[in-house]
């Protein structure tokens, strides 16, 4: 039971991981297309790089902000990511609540 709670809670973490890579390479891939920048890697190639260096660039984009100015890819990711963390908190939140419902005495 235990087993299957962790499979299931790593298995959801590591796809909001790659939602939020996604999101954040498709939103950096259209507004480039919408500056008129051209793309240097396909996509075949830019996601799989996008999703394993997701915190590195994220950090990178935060930090540049004075120098860079805020990137439309940035804020929508961290909305998307703000977005996940209060679903797993209130997956969490559930959890606690039903455990409780099953046990009251703890």
């Amino acid at each position: 039971m235990v087993r299957k709670k962790a499979i299931r809670w790593v298995v959801s973490i590591l796809f909001a991981y790659i939602l939020i890579g996604l999101v954040y390479f498709f939103s950096g891939f259209l507004y480039n297309i919408y500056i008129g920048k051209q793309n240097i890697f396909s996509p075949i190639i830019g996601i799989p790089l996008t999703i394993s260096g997701l915190p590195w660039m994220l950090y990178a984009d935060i930090i540049n902000v004075d120098k860079l100015g805020l990137k439309f890819s940035v804020i929508i990711t961290l909305s998307v990511l703000s977005v996940i963390i209060m679903i797993f908190i209130f997956a969490v939140v559930k959890q606690i609540n039903n455990a409780k419902k099953i046990n009251p005495d703890t």
